[in-house]
């Protein structure tokens, strides 16, 4: 077959079948790199996240050191797209507190996570410059104004007040900036109920109703307490004061040190007499989702003095008592 007349047929196959548009071929090309211009499109993941609280400061967040360790973006955003993470303090504490102490890394304390900001430093208050010598101001006249102007070295903002006490000059860094204070650890309270059970000598065990403020601040415990046993014929009333430590013993469990001192109320007639004692409890932290604090605790209580009742009866002694009681956080109802 001659060379010339194939060369010619198929030219013309080539040039009847059908090319692909442009437009074709752009939106094809689109899948290609629809995945680079996604990538490229997201923000890159922020190194430090701040968020603030309500009550207790900021709590900053070291992004990278937890993409470092590989955390799972789940444990802290959940499942679905990657958004803001918006933590109640409920949460936070059973999130972030529960993973740092199972992995023995990261803060576990209040002053680790919680920084509350410094307080606005005072206004520096400025005499009035003195008139000058032989000026006259008859009653009547309008006063001059002092108006601030732009010199050098004049504080802005800062309001001139004549014949002012001089106030003691703050702190200040390298920088000239006021150095901040140290960062407060958070202070909980929280209203327990329960029941005690209370003996002594000369005196049965007898039990009733107790209730007890707790204020935490950091491991520093200030309590407020009332029991009232034995119902109203042999029965008493205890009100104690005391302060003293909470010391972490596991995860969510505490030991408990606290002295106490009060007054005792005794018998059917009422003597009243002061007593001194202390008390050990553990404290266990969220032992259910609707329960804040499971504490059991024992004391061992001494009146100062011993008297006598209406009856002749002495009143007083040493005593002891053991309590249940379960409790929840005031702020939470604040918020």
């Amino acid at each position: 077959m001659p060379v010339a007349p194939f060369a010619a047929f198929l030219a013309l196959a080539l040039a009847a079948t059908p090319q692909p548009s442009p437009q074709s071929a752009r939106v094809a090309s689109v899948p290609e790199a629809a995945g680079g211009v996604v990538m490229t499109a997201l923000p890159p993941p922020p190194s430090k996240v701040v968020r603030t609280t309500k009550t207790y400061g900021t709590v900053t967040l070291d992004h990278a050191a937890h993409l470092a360790r590989k955390i799972s973006c789940k444990s802290c955003h959940g499942n679905g797209a990657v958004t803001k993470i918006e933590f109640t303090p409920r949460q936070a504490h059973d999130t972030c507190r529960s993973c740092h102490v199972q992995l023995a890394k990261g803060p576990t304390d209040c002053r680790g996570c919680h920084v509350v900001p410094p307080k606005e430093a005072p206004a520096v208050a400025e005499a009035a410059p003195a008139p000058a010598a032989g000026a006259v101001i008859r009653a009547g006249e309008a006063r001059p104004v002092m108006s601030a102007g732009p010199s050098a070295g004049a504080a802005t903002g800062v309001a001139a007040v004549r014949g002012a006490a001089a106030v003691p000059s703050l702190p200040h860094g390298d920088a000239g900036e006021v150095e901040p204070g140290p960062a407060l650890a958070p202070f909980v309270r929280t209203l327990e109920a329960g029941l005690s059970v209370l003996g002594g000598t000369g005196q049965d065990l007898v039990a009733g109703p107790s209730v007890r403020l707790t204020s935490h601040y950091d491991r520093a415990l200030l309590t407020h307490s009332l029991d009232w046993v034995g119902g109203r014929d042999q029965g008493r009333v205890l009100f104690m004061v005391g302060g003293g430590a909470e010391l972490p013993v596991h995860e969510r469990v505490s030991l408990q040190l606290v002295g106490i001192g009060g007054v005792d109320a005794a018998g059917s007639t009422v003597v009243l007499m002061p007593a001194l004692g202390a008390r050990v409890g553990l404290a266990w932290r969220r032992p259910v989702s609707w329960l804040d604090t499971l504490t059991f605790s024992f004391s061992g209580v001494s009146d100062l003095v011993r008297r006598r009742n209406d009856l002749g009866e002495r009143e007083g002694g040493t005593m002891f008592a053991f309590g249940l009681m379960s409790g929840f956080r005031l702020e939470q109802f604040a918020r």
